[in-house]
């Protein structure tokens, strides 16, 4: 719960609460972030625009609650797909299935995912707490990443290397004209893979 908002005690609150909270990821899935205001989460949700503001003080607070909430989902549910990936040998195939499921998880979230990213640009508590609720899918990433490098993996350069899979997948499901030649998702999980298996293949930079 982020601060500012007053956890809810009793079960009616509650059950009112996680409406409220549902509606505004509703929104922010329909509309983006600058198109959700309080008015619409009470019309939503049914619960008057009063009893909102007294349970989260602003609108900066609710949203800071929903970006948790929907934060430790999406990061439950690339976790869960990601690891229920085989461990394989490595290879190409293996490093390009890797890399697909997590586009796959993230095209298919890419409505919530890109409203959080835009709540984040303007706010500096929401841009602190994005990057560590990530990091469980980082980390795995960076384990399975580690398996398909030849030699010894340094941690410190599979995390660059998952950043850049991050901006890359980001800037795909934004349909960002930066990402060429892309026209599906599997020409992109190609280009994917072998921008990964280049870095992977390369000498790692000396710090």
């Amino acid at each position: 719960m982020s601060d500012g908002v007053a956890e809810p005690q009793q079960a009616r609150s509650r059950e009112s609460f996680t409406r409220v909270l549902d509606a505004t990821a509703a929104l922010l899935r329909e509309r983006g972030a600058a198109g959700v205001t309080i008015t619409d989460i009470s019309a939503l949700a049914g619960v008057s625009v009063g009893t909102i503001y007294g349970r989260v003080g602003s609108r900066a607070n609710l949203l800071r609650s929903v970006q948790v909430r929907e934060l430790d989902k999406l990061q439950q549910a690339m976790v869960d797909r990601l690891d229920s990936l085989p461990d394989r040998e490595r290879s190409e195939s293996a490093l390009s299935e890797l890399l697909d499921a997590y586009t796959s998880e993230m095209e298919a979230n890419a409505p919530m995912i890109q409203a959080l990213v835009a709540l984040a640009e303007g706010d500096e508590r929401l841009a602190a707490t994005g990057p560590e609720s990530w990091r469980s899918v980082r980390d795995i990433v960076v384990r399975k990443l580690a398996r398909e490098r030849q030699g010894v993996a340094d941690d410190e350069w599979m995390r660059w290397i998952f950043g850049v899979v991050y901006v890359m997948t980001l800037r795909y499901i934004e349909r960002d004209d930066s990402v060429e030649g892309v026209r599906s998702r599997a020409s992109f999980v190609s280009l994917l893979t072998r921008t990964v298996d280049a870095l992977l293949r390369s000498p790692q930079p000396r710090s």
